[in-house]
């Protein structure tokens, strides 16, 4: 990472900061500085994942009218204890889209594209309401030759497309912002995130990393030097 994105903690770090420099800077950042999400909005989350749940607790503040989430059934009931609607992602990409237009009159207002930028990049676009709705791109392409595409009539018909990085922050202006977010709204889903048994020493990490990696539906692996 680019020193850019680098940030000094004034206190003894723990668990929940590890996530500072990729997940939690972009899910807490991406609804207010990347999007400016709006007060009492419509909202889509595709994912269902360590990005998507940091997603959910910076959109808190906002008091959103409605959370669509679109995931994995193994982890449903934890999103709809967490307030979210959700949806199953299975089939094509198309009936989902259908289903999440079933949830709205007319559109979301915010989407956020979080967990299969070729399946659902062009989609999350598209469920946008017209006039002013915006989407944001957090994850990357699966090669370096995919492509992500829509008719024209998407955009002149006022939604937005916009890409980000880490919360599109610039920790060397940003970082007040970042921590303030942090401190305010993590709690509630660090247990999730960083649970205890996830916690490993880097001379054990090569054994266990199948095992790990089986079990992460939305945890992330701290390694510990």
């Amino acid at each position: 990472f680019h020193a850019a994105h680098l940030t000094k903690l004034e206190s003894e770090p723990t668990i929940k900061d590890a996530g500072l420099g990729s997940v939690l800077a972009t899910g807490l950042l991406a609804p207010s500085k990347v999007l400016k999400v709006d007060e009492e909005g419509t909202i889509a989350i595709f994912g269902s994942n360590s990005l998507a749940l940091t997603l959910l607790a910076g959109l808190k503040k906002t008091n959103p009218k409605k959370v669509v989430v679109v995931g994995n059934k193994a982890v449903q009931e934890l999103f709809e204890k967490l307030g979210a609607t959700f949806i199953l992602d299975e089939g094509e990409a198309t009936d989902v889209q259908k289903t999440l237009m079933e949830e709205s009159a007319s559109g979301y207002d915010f989407t956020f594209e979080a967990t299969d930028f070729d399946r659902y990049g062009a989609i999350a676009l598209e469920i946008c309401h017209k006039g002013w709705g915006k989407c944001a791109l957090l994850t990357k392409a699966d090669g370096k030759d995919s492509i992500i595409s829509t008719k024209p009539f998407q955009l002149v018909t006022g939604r937005h497309w916009i890409g980000s990085f880490m919360g599109n922050v610039n920790i060397a202006k940003d970082h007040t912002d970042l921590l303030a977010a942090h401190s305010e709204t993590t709690d509630g889903i660090a247990e999730y995130i960083f649970p205890e048994d996830h916690v490993v020493s880097v001379e054990d990490f090569p054994s266990k990393w199948k095992e790990l990696s089986e079990t992460a539906t939305y945890h992330r692996t701290i390694i510990e030097f």
